[in-house]
């Protein structure tokens, strides 16, 4: 049986693709493997989305030719990277054996067995797809769909990906249900815009209407959904949210920016009114919502009075949860044409102030914790005897931790859900005292 390896590059979406392309490949007969010395074949999934996802994805697969050199072994580099680069990358680099970009990843089964024809092949056509994991066993990536629709002056989704494109709901919630057998506990949501599923199908369908069904499933305790427009947020995903004993109260929401000269140049539609406005409403209608973001420095044109704008906004909302990100030029975008470029030195000035002034309101909002009992699920154990875990308002990989301590000989596991009583607080984590088991 040919054995494969895979390693994944990259963000939520790329490890819910590694997972797809392992179901893909076991259905055919191959085997999964996390040992490259065992492997036949190699596979690399890269992410191209910035230039130092790109410099990285270039350097590890330099590292793999160096790797393959030794031994023989079938090298395949996939995803993103590759489509974007891919003559150039095949004509650079020609110990590569195969080059498959985001559109044709399914060719892959059938490529290596051409390449491998005399090695055995072992159909399972009993094979439950949804069933193949990279994550830890208690939690998920659910990818709810592909591609986008927007078209920001910065970004090379489109490009890569394709327009928007949902996966059919039933196939949706085969994979939550495989997932939930398999021990999941909680399952993330991944589109490059979860808000927009289900417009494009036939007969259309929601996001509200997929949540409904996923809360079904009895295993999963935490539904979280990852990466929101904020224009296609609706009363009828609000009330859904509110409603639910399962879906987490966060919400990211990249708003890339405050300033509304900015948001028009980036060529969003949101306005620094608009978003204001939004951000009230959520907070409003959700108890303990909160609110992740990730904003862009030093965007062409960005004058002083445009970051000061930023600052100042980022200061109002106080957003519980943000990433920043330095502008970096982008092949092939609007962006790269614009005059107006921000030099390195002032980028990561304004970089650094506002990572400052995100980690002050972090310190402030969590304090807000302590003295409280609220649900973690734990995540690792540590030789002092402490645990660590997350809370329902952080994503995993991401965001803070809950260090838990116990006052018993109990043995808490990866996956296990318990109220914790939190104790203290810090610039982005929570340590707390185990209470009671949740289930």
């Amino acid at each position: 049986m040919i054995s494969v390896a895979i390693s994944t590059l990259g963000c939520a979406k790329n490890i819910a693709d590694s997972e797809i392309l392992m179901d893909q490949l076991r259905s055919q007969g191959f085997s999964i493997t996390n040992d490259v010395e065992k492997a036949d074949v190699l596979v690399l999934n890269t992410c191209g989305f910035i230039t130092p996802a790109v410099d990285e994805s270039v350097n590890v697969i330099s590292q793999y030719v160096d790797f393959v050199a030794q031994r023989p072994v079938l090298l395949a580099v996939v995803g993103c990277l590759v489509q974007r680069y891919r003559d150039e990358l095949a004509e650079e680099i020609p110990q590569v054996d195969i080059w498959l970009g985001v559109s044709d990843l399914q060719e892959l089964p059938r490529r290596i067995k051409d390449i491998l024809p005399n090695k055995a092949i072992i159909p399972q056509k009993s094979y439950t797809l949804g069933q193949s994991r990279i994550t830890p066993e208690y939690f998920a990536y659910i990818k709810i769909a592909d591609g986008c629709n927007h078209r920001c002056a910065f970004c090379v989704i489109p490009a890569i990906r394709g327009k928007y494109k949902s996966r059919a709901k039933d196939e949706i919630i085969e994979n939550a249900r495989a997932a939930a057998q398999n021990g999941a506990k909680e399952v993330c949501l991944v589109a490059q815009d979860v808000s927009g599923y289900g417009f494009d199908l036939s007969p259309a369908t929601s996001l509200p209407e997929l949540l409904r069904s996923i809360e079904q499933i009895d295993p999963i305790r935490w539904i979280r959904l990852m990466y929101l427009y904020p224009d296609k947020i609706t009363d009828e995903l609000i009330d859904t949210i509110v409603n639910s004993e399962k879906i987490c109260k966060y919400l990211d929401i990249p708003f890339q920016h405050i300033s509304t000269k900015i948001l028009k140049s980036m060529g969003r539609r949101e306005t620094m009114e608009k978003i204001f406005s939004l951000v009230e409403k959520l907070r409003y209608r959700i108890p303990d919502l909160s609110l992740r973001t990730t904003v862009i420095v030093g965007f062409p044109g960005e004058t002083d009075e445009d970051f000061d704008l930023l600052y100042e906004g980022v200061r109002q909302l106080r957003f519980d949860r943000m990433g920043v990100f330095m502008y970096s030029d982008e092949e092939g975008t609007r962006a790269e044409r614009m005059a107006g470029k921000i030099t390195s030195d002032v980028m990561e000035q304004r970089y650094h102030k506002l990572m400052q002034l995100q980690r002050t309101i972090s310190e402030e909002n969590l304090k807000k914790y302590v003295g409280k009992d609220i649900q973690v699920i734990i995540e690792d154990s540590r030789e002092t005897g402490e645990y660590v875990g997350r809370s329902r308002w952080d994503a995993p990989e991401i965001d803070g931790s809950v260090i838990v301590r116990t006052n018993t000989d109990c043995k808490l596991l990866p996956g296990d859900i318990i109220m914790t009583r939190i104790t203290n607080s810090f610039e982005y984590d929570l340590e707390g005292l185990f209470n009671e088991y949740c289930q």
